[in-house]
């Protein structure tokens, strides 16, 4: 991450486009989830769970979202948004085992994440 000491005004303003840019696909439904099985290293044909991965399906965008994000410190509504999409079809298909990957950036953002804790009190299972 820059600091304010050799922080560049031009990338900060490029991440800054590219970090709206992305929340606006996200909210125009851009970003899909894609399951990927993860075996059982012993026995290929055993599937553990499946990973959720986060696929941009609108226009190009020609950057790494994931990066632009980090930089900017903004990764808590992408992920919240992944994990609450995640809980959702978890509540559809109770019988799946799913998992998931959350930046390190949202664990700081305690009070934003109590709603999604709750509903997985609600359903521990």
């Amino acid at each position: 991450m820059n600091t304010p000491l050799d922080a560049d005004p031009v990338q900060d303003r490029d991440d800054l486009r590219r970090a709206r840019l992305v929340y606006q696909q996200l909210a125009l439904s851009h970003f899909m989830l894609a399951f990927q099985p993860v075996v059982d290293g012993r026995d290929p044909t055993c599937v553990l769970y499946h990973e959720c991965l986060l696929r941009h399906d609108g226009p190009p965008l020609g950057f790494n979202p994931i990066a632009v994000l980090e930089r900017r410190q903004a990764m808590g509504l992408l992920d919240r948004s992944v994990l609450g999409c995640v809980i959702d079809i978890l509540e559809r298909y109770p019988d799946l085992q799913l998992g998931c990957n959350l930046s390190a950036q949202s664990a700081c953002d305690g009070l934003l994440w109590q709603p999604l804790w709750a509903r997985l009190r609600q359903r521990p299972e």
